[in-house]
């Protein structure tokens, strides 16, 4: 079992599915599980209606789920036309740590120009890390779509079991519709085999420009880990949350000022270098001096107003 902090108190998870512990046991991250989220949450009646859907369902019941070759998909529009994100309640989370894991994360997303975006690149700051980007082409290219002709078929083992909660759910987009599954058995075997393609879009993208999103909280720095000076003009209490908002995605600031941007990123690059230096675990926020905890991550194109991009969830029978 694994500690995670929860609204009042803390609560134990189980662990999840090997593809997310994988990913932090091969950057040496501390033995927690790292708690992931997806914009899917960001309606609580969608949440509902998406984990009613699994937990009705027995393995191997689900029909196969459609999913286009790239050469098909990339359609050079500037919709997405896939995405892959993993998923957990914000609940569970850090409180004001939504704005991090509201697209998901470990999450790819590809557009119709076969241009993609990947978190989770560094293992620094859980889900606040860069976000990178770049276009999606050769053995790269191949590989996803290798991966895409496969997996289809194995998400027919979409498993709805009464230990659902024991493994992380995946959320799959085909461009018109999502499927969200708790993935076992043989069936997790296309989560163990994304990983690989999710390292290798990370080690092939560059990191992101541009706007940056941010909430803050009245918390002190996690034990161990260093305090920043804030580095922008206007105070940091414009960006504090309130108390009915601490759990909630969609309700980040959004900073667009180019020097502030540079600010931001340099002092989440700042914050990692230290904490590495320190040899102290890394956490979701960065503590700021006078009992602050910020969260960040990079914009990017395809959010809404509110930093989230609504899925459609595809009719089940």
């Amino acid at each position: 079992m694994a500690h995670v902090f929860g609204k009042n108190h803390q609560v134990q998870l189980p662990h999840r599915v090997q593809y997310s512990l994988q990913n932090i046991m091969d950057r040496q991250l501390q033995p927690q599980v790292k708690v992931i989220f997806s914009l899917l949450f960001s309606l609580p009646l969608l949440a509902a209606t998406t984990l009613s859907a699994c937990a009705g369902e027995k393995s191997g019941t689900a029909p196969a789920f459609p999913l286009r070759s790239l050469a098909e998909a990339c359609d050079a529009t500037d919709r997405v036309v896939f995405a892959w994100s993993t998923t957990v309640p914000f609940e569970m989370g850090v409180a004001g740590s939504a704005v991090e894991y509201e697209l998901g994360s470990p999450f790819v997303y590809v557009d119709g120009h076969c241009r993609y975006w990947v978190n989770d690149c560094t293992g620094a700051l859980w889900g606040g890390g860069p976000i990178r980007s770049a276009a999606l082409e050769g053995s790269a290219r191949q590989d996803l779509d290798t991966w895409m002709a496969g997996a289809g078929e194995a998400l027919r083992k979409c498993n709805g079991s009464t230990e659902v909660h024991d493994q992380t759910p995946a959320l799959i987009f085909n461009g018109d519709v999502a499927r969200v599954c708790y993935l076992s058995g043989s069936a997790a075997q296309i989560a163990v085999d994304f990983q690989a393609i999710v390292e290798r879009l990370c080690s092939e993208g560059e990191d992101l420009t541009g706007a940056v999103r941010l909430t803050a909280t009245p918390a002190l720095a996690p034990p161990g880990t260093p305090e920043a000076i804030w580095p922008l003009q206007e105070p940091i209490t414009d960006f504090v949350l309130a108390d009915d908002q601490m759990f909630s995605p969609g309700v980040s600031h959004k900073v667009t000022d180019p020097s502030d941007c540079s600010k931001l990123r340099a002092l989440r690059t700042e914050y990692v270098q230290q904490v590495e230096d320190a040899g102290v675990p890394s956490q979701e926020c960065i503590g700021i001096q006078g009992g602050y905890c910020v969260f960040m991550r990079d914009s990017v194109p395809f959010e809404n107003a509110q930093g989230l991009f609504p899925f459609k969830l595809e009719a089940r029978p």
